[in-house]
């Protein structure tokens, strides 16, 4: 006999196993209830696994951003067709994407305000080339500047615009320094002056004529002026403003289209 007893006022704790005591606590045999409910089942399948058929389809969720049309159809290799896709932007001939236009090739003219200058570009009768444009002066400054600093301004003047004559169209050759030792001192000899007024005189027309106007630089007028306390000055850079007014007052060193 067990000298195991059960506490004051408990009923005994189930039937007593052959061979032991019984305990504190109830038996654990059987399944115990869950905090949720029993879940029925499905239907076994041909092979004993839970038949697809009877399973609910996965529900998407919806996204962020709604479906945008119908897929691309499949190419002949189960690619989205090409003809569907964006393809890139057009080109123009030569290989460059519009808008853009082929980059390089001449300077771009000088165009005051949109409009175009004869020569240019697109318009009837192509540019013979391009120079670059020659200052703006005052003919009766120039004169005066002349005088006022006994000849010294007359001789710089005469260098400058030999070589901006070179440099509007380099087929008009020129040497400044030459044409400046024609006065000093060639002055003494009396001939050479005249021969470089009138030389400066046919390059003024070949500038005139390539800009498109008529060739109006006399050279006799040039030298007879010359004699008259040198006058000259006032007449070939009226001349040189002829053709500054026909590009419609470009800025010094501007490219300009040339004619002929």
């Amino acid at each position: 006999m067990s000298n195991y007893q059960n506490p004051p006022g408990q009923p005994p704790q189930g039937p007593v196993p052959p061979g032991g005591q019984p305990g504190p606590y109830p038996p654990q045999g059987g399944p115990q209830p869950g905090p949720y409910p029993p879940q029925n089942p499905p239907p076994p399948g041909p092979y004993g696994a839970p038949d697809a058929a009877t399973q609910p389809a996965p529900q998407q969720q919806p996204g962020p951003y709604p479906p945008q049309g119908p897929p691309p159809a499949p190419g002949p290799y189960g690619a989205p067709d090409a003809a569907t896709q964006p393809g890139p932007p057009p080109q123009q001939p030569g290989g460059l994407p519009a808008p853009y236009a082929p980059q390089g090739g001449p300077p771009v003219p000088y165009s005051p305000e949109g409009q175009m200058p004869p020569g240019m570009p697109g318009m009837p009768g192509q540019p013979a080339g391009f120079g670059y444009a020659m200052p703006l002066r005052g003919p009766g400054v120039t004169w005066l500047l002349g005088l006022i600093t006994c000849g010294i301004y007359a001789l710089v003047w005469w260098y400058k615009i030999q070589k901006e004559l070179n440099q509007f169209d380099q087929r008009i050759e020129v040497s400044p320094g030459m044409s400046v030792l024609a006065f000093l001192p060639g002055g003494y000899l009396l001939i050479p002056p005249f021969v470089s007024v009138a030389n400066t005189a046919g390059r003024i027309s070949a500038a005139q004529r390539a800009a498109g106007l008529p060739p109006t630089c006399s050279g006799g007028l040039g030298i007879l002026l010359y004699i008259l306390l040198g006058t000259h000055m006032i007449y070939f850079q009226s001349e040189i403003n002829k053709i500054h007014h026909h590009y419609q007052g470009p800025p010094p060193g501007t490219p300009l289209p040339l004619v002929a």
